[in-house]
């Protein structure tokens, strides 16, 4: 199978419940009868600026988390083998909950939206409940996405671009997710929510 020109952008499922067969670098892949499709995300920054801005943005991510771990230190004594301890546990704790949340792929089928992650939520959506999807611009992923809340983020795939994401919004509140094949994202959206997909270019894609 020839790989897609674009497949640099995309990440091999892992750790999921239903992943893409193995090898396969397919920014979509079929998984069904039911015409079920995973989407994964787009992982790499558009450009230097784009990549400038996500990596300023993980500097002030990683300074957000080193907060609590500095409060925990002070708070049970600063200097002291026991606030070191505390403070690294917290810190540990923050970094295990960040990568089992994290989103590795979108699998969309005739009951809704899967999200392909270990732990965290949403991890299933039924159509029903996604009141809208929508493009998302640059300083709402910044914002929105990644910066607040920092753990879960609402964008918590590992993409390193801001650009080239859409909201999903639903009862738990918004998820961001960049899909590597926008087309068939929209398709899919299209086909089993079209009542949820915003206009787009002047029309439903």
């Amino acid at each position: 199978m020839t790989e897609p020109r674009d497949a640099k952008h995309a990440e091999r499922p892992a750790g999921a419940a239903w992943p893409p067969p193995a090898g396969n670098r397919q920014l979509a892949t079929q998984g069904g009868g039911d015409g079920a499709v995973v989407i994964l995300p787009r992982l790499r920054a558009d450009d230097v600026g784009d990549a400038l801005v996500s990596l300023g943005t993980g500097v002030v991510i990683a300074l957000e988390l080193l907060v609590l771990p500095a409060l925990v230190y002070a708070a049970v004594g600063r200097g002291s083998e026991a606030g070191l301890i505390a403070a690294l546990a917290v810190f540990v704790a923050e970094a295990l909950a960040a990568a089992f949340t994290g989103v590795h792929w979108l699998k969309l089928d005739a009951r809704g939206i899967h999200f392909g992650r270990r732990m965290g939520f949403p991890r299933f959506v039924p159509w029903q409940d996604v009141a809208r999807v929508r493009r998302a611009g640059r300083a709402e992923i910044v914002v929105r996405g990644w910066l607040w809340p920092p753990v879960p983020p609402a964008e918590a795939t590992r993409s390193m671009s801001s650009l080239g994401h859409f909201a999903i919004h639903h009862p738990h509140g918004v998820s961001y997710f960049p899909p590597a094949d926008e087309a068939a994202f929209l398709d899919a959206v299209r086909r089993w929510a079209p009542h949820a997909l915003d206009r787009i270019d002047g029309g439903l894609r």
